[in-house]
């Protein structure tokens, strides 16, 4: 059985509703539908949808209503531990990627892959994560697209920027809100600086594929900040988010290593509400030219 992760808890503050339901298809197909058509045609046959409390009964019926019941679904709330709960009932937002993946990989027990329930990665991403999944022996894995192929508008974006070896093994990974410039140039912004970018940087998307050994890595970040909510301290960061994570280890004596799957696809996903349209034009093309179906799952 194949296990696709699928993050839906997140805030979205900057789109105002609930992302991976924004209607994107012709017969008004939510995101989360496209992508979850995807990966079961890729060959995932498990889905395991992170949520909030909030939104469980939402998205419960949603799955419901719209997907086939061969395909099995599991729910699990992100804010079921008391901490979480506390954070998010004080007007905070959930502690991020890392600790909803491992809400998850705590239930599962062998390899997973990963994937934002917000964006649309193509089936050929997804088939690319499926297949290195299960080959035997096969490292940790990261689908990485082009920058030029991840961006619908000229608002800003967040996505973390990687960089391999001569073997094609990551070595760094840094989340940058990134701001299109034009002419197909891009600019990459953190804490600590800028960095001119161009469309075939090479960015993660949180597409990944992952072995049961992230479990104690992903446990070692989380479980210091969760202690800290608790007792009512003040956490180093705001959220601890997986790409920063997994980076933290590269490198290291002993470290897992990370295989980057280097996907000329197109991903896109709605982050700003202006987003919308556009990204519904590019799915209506797509059918358009027989490169999507025009219903799912018939």
């Amino acid at each position: 059985m194949s296990d696709l992760v699928l993050l839906a808890a997140g805030m979205a503050r900057r789109y105002g509703g609930f992302k991976p339901l924004a209607p994107v298809g012709p017969c008004g197909e939510a995101i989360i539908d496209l992508t979850v058509y995807d990966a079961a045609e890729a060959g995932f046959d498990r889905v395991v949808l992170v949520v909030r409390k909030e939104i469980e009964g939402a998205l419960s019926y949603h799955v419901k209503r719209c997907w086939p019941t061969s395909l099995e679904v599991e729910l699990v709330c992100q804010d079921e531990d008391a901490a979480v709960e506390k954070l998010i009932a004080s007007g905070g937002k959930p502690p991020g990627t890392a600790h909803a993946v491992l809400v998850a990989a705590r239930r599962l027990s062998g390899s997973f892959g990963v994937a934002n329930a917000d964006d649309l990665y193509s089936k050929d991403a997804l088939c690319m994560l499926a297949d290195h999944l299960g080959a035997p022996n096969a490292e940790h894995a990261l689908v990485a697209f082009r920058l030029k192929n991840t961006v619908v508008s000229d608002s800003p974006v967040t996505r973390a920027t990687c960089v391999t070896d001569e073997l094609g093994l990551l070595t760094e990974i840094h989340e940058r809100t990134i701001t299109p410039l034009g002419g197909g140039s891009f600019l990459g912004s953190t804490d600590h600086g800028k960095q001119p970018l161009t469309g075939d940087a090479l960015v993660s998307v949180n597409l990944w594929g992952l072995r049961p050994s992230i479990v104690p890595v992903l446990e070692s970040a989380v479980e210091p900040f969760l202690a800290a909510i608790g007792s009512g301290a003040k956490p180093t960061c705001d959220e601890v988010l997986l790409p920063v994570i997994i980076g933290s280890t590269l490198g290291k004596l002993g470290c897992f290593p990370v295989r980057v799957l280097t996907t000329e696809s197109r991903c896109i996903g709605v982050t700003h509400p202006s987003d919308l349209p556009k990204v519904q034009a590019e799915v209506a093309k797509l059918v358009s030219l027989g490169l999507r179906p025009a219903q799912l799952w018939k």
